[in-house]
């Protein structure tokens, strides 16, 4: 367990007045794998929408009026089946290019065995099939592992990224798909550092939300991830490269950026949207009345029409050699 600084969003309801969106940090302890709080909140004070905030999606909550002021958690969204499905169904897959790249670096044949840490539903570590000889995905969230599609050397177990149970110096690649800010960094760089082999490569990726569609579209999903609280640039994700620079058990380090292409239409965007943990926390289903994500709704089916459109996903990799 560790103690972090954590935003989230709230929703403050003022009696007579509408509503305004205001932002609340807290000091919050918890499992940041399992996404589950253990304690009340300390209030440490209101932060201003233009200030510099780190958030982790671990839980949303929302303020309720009454005469006595309550913050109420709002369901953890990664726990919810129809959220789990849109997430596989929207979520972007691993660039051809970051594999190819990966490979290369662990040495001149097929890696042996890729552990993907917090695979959730596979997207990143089937990727791997017929690229790896084995890959294994390890997860702490039953409900996402369940759409995961083992099979042709690609395997799923149920575990904790910082005590994968992998023997050590046993693995080519270790990878985390938008996953490593989830993580208790100290204790799983260590974990990663143990699995790797010597000459092993280690790659944090995080793509860039949104991604490009249209310039048009632009505008309308930056106003919609402003309104859930969702930031454009995670300062958890920033800090990966110097994490690992730090604790000195590599020899080797870099940050690389590559891009990806894939189609999609007006259908796949409205789930991508709701496959975030900060909006679908406020917004329940495509056909939710929110004013905000009706807005949102209407000018993407305007923008989108009914055809698919190519979308270019941004990649910033953290690479790490031991």
């Amino acid at each position: 367990m560790r103690t972090r600084y954590a935003s989230f969003r709230l929703e403050h309801v003022r009696q007579n007045s509408g509503r305004a969106t205001k932002y609340l940090r807290f000091e919050w302890t918890f499992d940041p794998e399992v996404h589950l709080a253990t304690r009340r909140p300390r209030t440490l004070g209101w932060v201003g929408l233009d200030q510099d905030v780190v958030v982790c999606e671990v839980e949303l909550f929302r303020r309720i009026p009454s005469r006595r002021s309550t913050v109420t958690p709002i369901v953890n969204s990664y726990n919810d089946s129809e959220f789990v499905q849109r997430y596989a169904r929207a979520r972007p897959r691993p660039p051809a290019d970051l594999l190819t790249l990966l490979s290369r670096l662990q040495g001149p044949r097929a890696p042996q065995l890729v552990v993907d840490l917090g695979c959730g539903t596979g997207l990143s570590t089937v990727a791997w099939r017929g690229r790896a000889r084995r890959a294994i995905g390890i997860d702490r969230n039953p409900n996402m592992m369940a759409l995961a599609r083992p099979g042709g050397g690609v395997e799923f177990r149920e575990g904790k990224a910082d005590h994968t149970g992998i023997p050590s110096a046993s693995a080519d690649l270790v990878t985390c798909s938008q996953s490593f800010h989830w993580m208790a960094p100290s204790s799983t760089i260590r974990e990663i550092a143990r699995i790797l082999r010597p000459g092993g490569v280690f790659a944090a990726y995080d793509y860039a939300v949104p991604p490009l569609i249209l310039p048009e579209l632009d505008p309308e999903l930056r106003r919609l991830f402003r309104w859930t609280g969702l930031p454009e640039i995670p300062v958890e994700k920033a800090r990966h490269l110097a994490r690992l620079a730090r604790s000195r058990r590599f020899r080797w380090t870099r940050r690389v950026y590559l891009h990806s292409v894939e189609q999609g239409n007006v259908q796949r965007l409205f789930d991508f949207a709701l496959s975030i943990g900060h909006v679908a926390a406020l917004v329940h289903g495509v056909d939710d009345k929110n004013p905000h994500w009706v807005r949102f709704r209407k000018a993407a089916e305007r923008r989108l029409g009914s055809r698919s459109w190519p979308w270019w996903w941004t990649y910033d990799v953290a690479l790490a050699l031991k």
